[in-house]
């Protein structure tokens, strides 16, 4: 006697096409997120809209310094004699420093230069003023 096993029939599972109700809210979501990051950019946007004027400002005082650094430096090139005896050195200035005008005296020349030079820096620079000291040694290592 052989025993027979019954032949059991597993009904084939087909899948349920997705429901509406898994992905309601999805798209949603999305639009919050890509609308999250659309914001977040324009903020950056904005930040570097405010502070770039302000850092131009910056250079462009930094610049105008150098310039008229550069502009003292060749009036000392051009009377060699008073810059080597001193007398282009001067300190910073006690009193007022505002954008008046100046009476310059024509004579000596290294003074028409420092009240030349002194005058277009408190006129050009916010506080401007300027000291010229002597270099005793300089080191390079």
């Amino acid at each position: 006697m052989t025993l027979r096993t019954p032949e059991v029939r597993v009904p084939r599972h087909t899948p349920e096409p997705r429901s509406l109700w898994h992905d309601r809210g999805f798209a949603l979501l999305e639009a919050l997120v890509a609308a999250w990051m659309v914001a977040i950019g324009l903020m950056g946007l904005a930040a570097l809209q405010l502070t770039g004027p302000k850092h131009q400002d910056s250079a462009e005082k930094r610049a105008q310094a150098s310039l008229l650094a550069d502009d003292m430096i060749e009036r000392m090139r051009m009377n060699r004699v008073a810059e080597q005896a001193g007398r282009y050195d001067t300190g910073l200035a006690a009193g007022s420093r505002d954008c008046g005008p100046a009476t310059c005296s024509a004579t000596p020349i290294e003074r028409s230069d420092l009240c030349q030079w002194k005058q277009q820096l408190r006129c050009l620079l916010p506080g401007g003023d300027g000291a010229i000291r002597p270099v005793e040694e300089i080191a390079l290592s």
